[in-house]
Formats: C-alpha cells, structure tokens, sequence
C-alpha cells in the first residue's frame, strides 16, 4: 500500500489475518486505532468493521491470511 493509502472502511462474514511484512501503518478495529509495524500481525473477527491506512512515507506491505472457503 503506498504512502497515504487506504483500505476501504468495511467488514465481511469471514475471519482473516493481517501480517506486517514491511512499513508502519494504522489499523481500525471496530472503535479504535492502532498502530501496525513489521513483525506485527492483527487478527480480524468475523463481521468486524475494519479499515488499513498508510500513514508513512514508506510502502506499507502485508499479507493478508484468509480461509479458503469463504461462506
């Protein structure tokens, strides 16, 4: 994700991994934000509204863990 990019704020019905490969950015949770960095990762509930910001000057890179039967 490039510097001053963003995900769409949104949720959908299935679980999913966030790991920070590389750069700092934001994450919002349902109610709160909070900082992401290398080495991090988040975990996203199902249903939970959420939302990744690069708020660096550097490309924000992640891999994002989903399952691979989505229903």
């Amino acid at each position: 994700m490039d510097s001053g990019g963003y995900s769409p704020l949104h949720k959908h019905i299935w679980e999913h991994i966030l790991y920070v490969l590389e750069g700092e950015g934001l994450v919002f949770d349902e109610e709160k934000m909070r900082p992401i960095r290398t080495g991090d990762s988040v975990f996203i509930a199902p249903n939970e509204l959420h939302q990744f910001q690069n708020k660096s000057q550097k490309t924000l890179t992640f891999l994002c863990i989903e399952p691979s039967t989505k229903e």
